[in-house]
């Protein structure tokens, strides 16, 4: 017989530890989710503060995309 309650025992552990794995699994879920959000939401604040330097800023549009690639248009003018 003490098999039979050492089973049942061993069943409650499996269940406890299914349930606990269960709710970790939404609290990690809930969490990575928040920070997908907040992620999302400091880029979207990141683009419109680049945006706006952009916007403000003296260079030319062809300027810009030739520092952002990181070609000198400095040497083309020299040469």
């Amino acid at each position: 017989m003490a098999r039979g309650s050492n089973l049942e025992s061993i069943d409650i552990r499996i269940a406890k530890a299914e349930e606990e794995v269960s709710k970790a699994k939404a609290r990690y879920e809930k969490a990575t989710a928040n920070l997908k959000d907040l992620l999302d939401k400091r880029d979207a604040i990141r683009r419109d503060q680049l945006m706006q330097l952009i916007a403000d800023s003296d260079r030319s549009y062809d300027e810009i995309v030739a520092f952002l690639k990181g070609t000198d248009d400095d040497q083309d003018a020299e040469e």
